[in-house]
Parts: structure tokens; C-alpha cells; sequence
């Protein structure tokens, strides 16, 4: 149940954490990333969207890819900074589930 990890229960609340924010940066990044896809190789916004996360997720079926050089160089730019920020939220998770795991251990 979502309630146990807020004081107050569910609330935007969140989105100022550490996590939310990232979460947020993930999101409008998502938002650039098919709207850039979509401008640059000329994609419908439903094929940007699909190419993003096929990209992202790393599956790379190769049914739409970067036509242009312009785009191939996006692609990789995104993929790097994606991996950068999905890295640090992963991190951040981690550090406030030791938090909480030492906090319940030491009765914080």
C-alpha cells in the first residue's frame, strides 16, 4: 500500500523529494526526447514515443531508427544522459531504503 511510505498518506508531497524530483526530470526529459525525435527524423508522435522507449529501455528492435546524422547524435546524447539520471534515482532509491532498514534497526 502507497500510504506506508508518506506520514500524511499520498500527497504531492513527493514530488519535492529527492526522488519525485528525479522523477519529474525523467518525465520532462521523456516529453523532449519524443518531441526532438518527432521534429528531427520526422516521425508521427506515436512512432517518437515508441522509438524512445524501445531506445531507452535498450530493446533496439531496428523497425525505427535515426535516419540523419543529426539524429544519431541526439540519440546517443540522450541515451547517455538517461542512463546518468536513471542511475542517480536508482541510488537514491537505494540510499533511502538503507535509511529506513537502519532507522528500524537502531528503533529511530
Amino acid at each position: 500500500m502507497m500510504t506506508r511510505h508518506f506520514k500524511n498518506g499520498p500527497s504531492l508531497g513527493y514530488l519535492k523529494s529527492r526522488e519525485g524530483k528525479i522523477l519529474l526530470t525523467i518525465m520532462v526529459f521523456f516529453v523532449i526526447e519524443v518531441n526532438t525525435f518527432a521534429y528531427i527524423e520526422k516521425l508521427a508522435i506515436f512512432d517518437a514515443i515508441y522509438f524512445t522507449i524501445v531506445t531507452l529501455g535498450t530493446v533496439g528492435y531496428g523497425d525505427i531508427h535515426p535516419t540523419s546524422t543529426l539524429g544519431r547524435i541526439i540519440t546517443s546524447l540522450f541515451i547517455v544522459v538517461n542512463i546518468m539520471i536513471l542511475a542517480f534515482f536508482v541510488e537514491q532509491i537505494g540510499e533511502r531504503l538503507i535509511k529506513q532498514k537502519i532507522e528500524e534497526v537502531l528503533g529511530i
